[in-house]
């Protein structure tokens, strides 16, 4: 699923995963699953490709907040 979601040449079905997978979401554990957060896991995943465990295990002070704030940062060395 992964290479499906950061494919750039699957831009449209990998929208349409995402449309779909979030209503699955929804729809199984309730609220915290939208496309915008949905996109943020990815970002976030592409972004801090080698946190292997939660990011709290890595910062107890940075929130899943503040990392979606991190994500909008360009320059990687502002970022880390």
């Amino acid at each position: 699923m992964t290479q499906i979601l950061l494919g750039e040449n699957r831009a449209e079905y990998g929208r349409e995963v995402i449309k779909n997978l979030s209503k699955e979401l929804t729809s199984i554990y309730g609220k915290g699953f939208t496309k915008s957060y949905l996109y943020n896991f990815t970002r976030f995943y592409k972004t801090f490709p080698n946190i292997f465990q939660s990011p709290i295990g890595k910062s107890e002070l940075l929130s899943w907040t503040h990392y979606c704030q991190l994500l909008d940062i360009d320059d990687e060395a502002a970022r880390n």
